[in-house]
Parts: C-alpha cells; sequence; structure tokens
C-alpha cells in the first residue's frame, strides 16, 4: 500500500516553490492538480523545470488528476472534444514526468443519461487507446451525487465498457459518503478495479476534504472493507488546500501508518 499526497493541499501556491517543504515527509509521491498558477500543463518550460526539480528533492509524481471545467460525457460535440483533448494533454504530461496514472471524471450534471453515456463511451474509447500509447494508466472517478458516474454500480458498468487491463477505478471516499453509499460496499463492488482511493472525510452535505476522524465517514467500515479485499494501492489524501499545511502533514502520515499497521496485523 502506498500514501499519496494530492496537491490540493497547497494548489494556491506554486508547485516548483513548494516541493522543498516537501522532501524530509513520509510519502510515496504527490497527485499533481493541473491548475493554472499552481502547475500550468500548457507550458513545456513549466513541466520541465517540475521534472528537474522533483528529481532534485527525490519526491515522485504517482499520478495526475485531470483538470477541472471538462466534460468528456458532454453532449455538446465541441466541448466533449475539447474535454478529450484536455485529458490527452494531462496523459502526455504525466508521461513526460513519470507519473504512471491518470484520473478522470466520466462527465457532469445528469440530464439526457443515455446520450451523456454513449458520449462518455465515443470519449473513453479515444483516451483509453491514447493512454495505451503513451503507458499510462486510466483510473474513472466516482463522482458527486447527480453527476455521471455519481454510483459505484455505474462507475462498475462504464468499466465493463472496456476489456483492457489499462483502465481502472479511483474510488473517493467523500464523493460516495455524500452518496449515503456505506465504504464497504463501494469498496467491495470495485474492489477488481480500483488502483487508488481519495481520502477525504465530510460531513455529509458537501465536499468538504477535511480529514479522516473530523467528519461523519465511518473509518471502521473503510478498514473493514480494505481489509476483505486485501487492497495493496495508493491512499491518496486529496483535502482542502490551508495556508500552512506541515501539520496536516504530519497528521496525515500518523492516520496512515495506523492503518497500515492495523491492515498488516488483520
Amino acid at each position: 500500500m502506498k500514501l499519496i499526497i494530492s496537491t490540493t493541499l497547497f494548489k494556491e501556491k506554486h508547485i516548483i516553490t513548494e516541493l522543498n517543504n516537501l522532501r524530509d515527509f513520509f510519502f510515496d509521491g504527490l497527485e499533481l492538480r493541473l491548475k493554472e498558477g499552481h502547475f500550468d500543463y500548457d507550458e513545456n518550460r513549466e513541466i520541465e523545470e517540475l521534472k528537474k526539480r522533483a528529481r532534485k528533492e527525490k519526491i515522485a509524481i504517482f499520478s495526475l488528476h485531470a483538470p477541472s471545467g471538462i466534460d468528456i460525457a458532454s453532449v455538446d460535440e465541441w466541448e466533449r472534444v475539447r474535454s478529450v483533448r484536455e485529458v490527452e494533454k494531462a496523459i502526455v504530461v504525466a508521461n513526460r514526468l513519470g507519473a504512471g496514472y491518470v484520473i478522470v471524471h466520466p462527465g457532469e450534471k445528469k440530464s439526457d443519461v443515455d446520450l451523456q453515456l454513449r458520449m462518455l463511451k465515443r470519449s473513453l474509447d479515444e483516451i483509453v487507446d491514447f493512454s495505451e500509447d503513451w503507458g499510462i494508466f486510466l483510473l474513472i472517478e466516482n463522482t458527486l451525487p447527480g453527476k455521471i458516474g455519481d454510483k459505484p454500480k455505474e462507475v462498475k458498468s462504464i468499466l465493463n465498457m472496456f476489456e483492457k487491463s489499462s483502465v481502472g477505478c479511483c474510488l473517493d471516499t467523500s464523493h460516495l459518503n455524500l452518496l449515503g453509499s456505506k465504504m464497504s460496499d463501494g469498496i467491495e463492488l470495485l474492489s477488481e478495479y480500483i488502483e487508488e482511493i481519495h481520502i477525504g472525510d465530510n460531513h455529509g452535505k458537501r465536499d468538504d476534504h477535511i480529514l479522516p476522524y473530523e467528519g461523519k465517514i465511518d473509518w471502521e467500515d473503510f478498514l473493514r472493507g480494505l481489509t476483505g479485499i486485501h487492497f495493496k494501492g495508493a491512499l491518496c489524501f486529496e483535502l482542502s488546500p490551508v495556508i500552512d499545511y506541515i501539520p496536516v502533514l504530519k497528521r496525515i502520515e500518523e492516520i496512515y501508518k495506523e492503518w497500515q499497521g492495523r491492515l498488516k496485523n488483520a
């Protein structure tokens, strides 16, 4: 099992300026958010600088999260194609940075679901082939309630569209809790696909992105779910940005080591 930190924790700051603060912490890599002012993935110079600095600080870029403001299930063809190109761009950047995964949301607000799912299939047919060509594993993330791919069963049906070993799931605990689902049920249903889990708590009303045990998620049930599938993938703590994130990193390390110990002894 790996510990990954999402750069959402300091996404209001430039990624390059923060690498020096991260090198002494216990984690296996970063999940990079693609956001202007934090990391501008349209700039070749910035990509090369991050690659150079991350190597110097011995920090791995584990995964990239596709940018916000896209919808690969859009019924508007211009918007759908634009969104596909943004995901493909993220895949190329992931390859250049040595990351293994790109996470993408399958769609936005539900309207004409049958049509949206057909558009999603068209988009993923292209994206999956593209990701394979670049050696990147594509992860479909369960979304917030009311969006395409919000239910684990729906995510599984999307994944079942493909017989390829280069497509999997990123399970988001905060999104799952807002749906009212038990953690262990979602984990069990998607067990054969889960490569990464976004860790974040909430109070059941909005996507708070707070530390475990600060909200209402049943983390004991979560750990039972991981134990039940013998989870060996990555736990990625995806938390809201804070000005002083060093204490948060220390708390993440404590939680992860506790969970790691419990899972080993289960």
